[in-house]
């Protein structure tokens, strides 16, 4: 019997080999023909098969290059960037969809057009030099130009380029070509705006410096303006003191009160000046932030009000537990001082207790003044911590509007903020944070 050939045997292989096969022997028996016969047929069936096998993977093969092959069209012919493919001379070999659209004519009437023709003339140079350096030094090169479209407004091209090897050797440049005009555009509304930007700068720091100014001559006349004031008032209480004590039995009744009235606005004038320059002082101090013990300051205060405390019976009411925080220590004082003197002076008959809260929020102190006074009622808690604000609450009392507003300022000066809480029924809660960061 004979060996089975190889699969890469074709059809007309094995006829051939069969017809050899009975022409070398005639004479052997037909069982013996007809074996190999069908040998030979087997082979040729499993030949056939492979055959069949192969056409089948090489049509999907096909198939699959057919699909890529679309996809890559439409990835190049619909990109964001035009595709262009120039030789030497500029002429236009190539080019996608999105380039033949930028430059306002169909495709196949762009194919072998000089690209120069599209370029504004100012620029043809430029791009000429680009195309040139490609072929030249065989490196990616960049341009940026205007081009003018067919029927279409004039925009401002980024070409970035790369030489191409070809067979022949004459080699061929691939450009990519983006419409920038927009981008453009952007750049020169941001050049502008950095440019207003920094003449508001400059606006702004003239004023500042103007401001610092004017600010400093307020200041001096502010202390110059209380220092008189408060040597006038100073000056009008003796004299009306005196005049009380050596007129005493020549002046009537009247004119007593009148030297009463005098010598009580004296002293109030005297306490606004004084007021006007701890809110000066406040705002001018170099702090000195030390470890303060918060049981402390309130000891001081307790000896400062306990007269008032103990004649009008108000019941002291502080925290058990000590408590220190980094603060500057007169600062703090003089915050729970003003907020005790407020309780005291606007608490009314009904006051009976002060109490000093403290809260620990992680990131700050939160300490509070509470009252059981008559409270403020319908009170604006942004308006009274402002200069010179008063609540209506306080007709009758006397005050320079200034207390709040230095607690405010202290406020700030820690890192925090002040604020008044809404009672339920009666009384007052201020509050205030002090930052642990300080």
């Amino acid at each position: 019997m004979m060996k089975n050939k190889s699969s890469s045997e074709g059809p007309e292989d094995f006829r051939k080999r069969a017809e050899e096969s009975l022409k070398s022997e005639p004479d052997r028996p037909d069982d013996m023909c007809l074996e190999e016969v069908n040998s030979l047929i087997h082979e040729l069936r499993v030949h056939q098969i492979e055959l069949e096998m192969q056409n089948e993977e090489l049509r999907r093969v096909q198939s699959d290059l057919e699909i890529s092959r679309l996809r890559y069209a439409d990835l190049y012919d619909f990109a964001p960037v035009g595709y262009l493919t120039l030789n030497k001379h500029g002429e236009i070999v190539d080019l996608n969809l999105t380039a033949a659209r930028l430059l306002g004519i169909e495709r196949e009437l762009l194919l072998n057009s000089h690209f120069q023709y599209f370029v504004f003339p100012p620029d043809k140079k430029e791009f000429l030099s680009h195309l040139d350096a490609i072929f030249d030094e065989r490196k990616r090169q960049i341009a940026e130009v205007r081009l003018s479209p067919k029927g279409g407004e004039q925009f401002c091209a980024w070409l970035e380029s790369i030489y191409l090897e070809v067979e022949d050797g004459a080699g061929l440049c691939r450009t990519n070509m983006s419409d920038v005009t927009l981008h453009k555009k952007s750049e020169q509304v941001l050049e502008n705006v950095h440019d207003e930007l920094a003449r508001a700068n400059e606006r702004l720091t003239l004023e500042i410096e103007e401001r610092r100014r004017a600010e400093e001559a307020l200041k001096l006349f502010a202390y110059s303006v209380a220092h008189d004031l408060k040597s006038s008032a100073v000056g009008i209480y003796g004299l009306t003191k005196r005049l009380h004590k050596l007129s005493r039995d020549v002046l009537d009744e009247k004119s007593r009160s009148y030297c009463d009235q005098i010598l009580k606005v004296s002293e109030h004038i005297a306490a606004f000046v004084e007021k006007i320059n701890v809110y000066i002082a406040t705002k001018e101090a170099n702090l000195s932030f030390e470890k303060t013990n918060i049981k402390e300051i309130l000891g001081m205060l307790k000896s400062e009000f306990s007269v008032q405390l103990n004649i009008r019976q108000i019941d002291w009411i502080v925290p058990d537990s000590e408590v220190e925080i980094t603060a500057d220590r007169l600062s703090l004082l003089r915050v729970f001082s003003n907020l005790v003197d407020n309780a005291l002076k606007y608490g009314g008959a009904q006051l009976s207790s002060i109490r000093i809260g403290h809260e620990d929020r992680g990131d700050c102190h939160i300490f509070s003044v509470i009252d059981d006074g008559k409270g403020l009622k319908g009170a604006d808690s942004e308006k009274i911590f402002e200069v010179f604000q008063r609540h209506e609450t306080s007709k009758g009392v006397e005050g320079a509007g200034l207390g709040l507003a230095i607690v405010k300022e202290i406020a700030q000066q820690h890192g925090g903020q002040v604020w008044v809480e809404p009672a339920a029924k009666k009384g007052t809660t201020f509050c205030i944070s002090i930052s642990k960061n300080l």
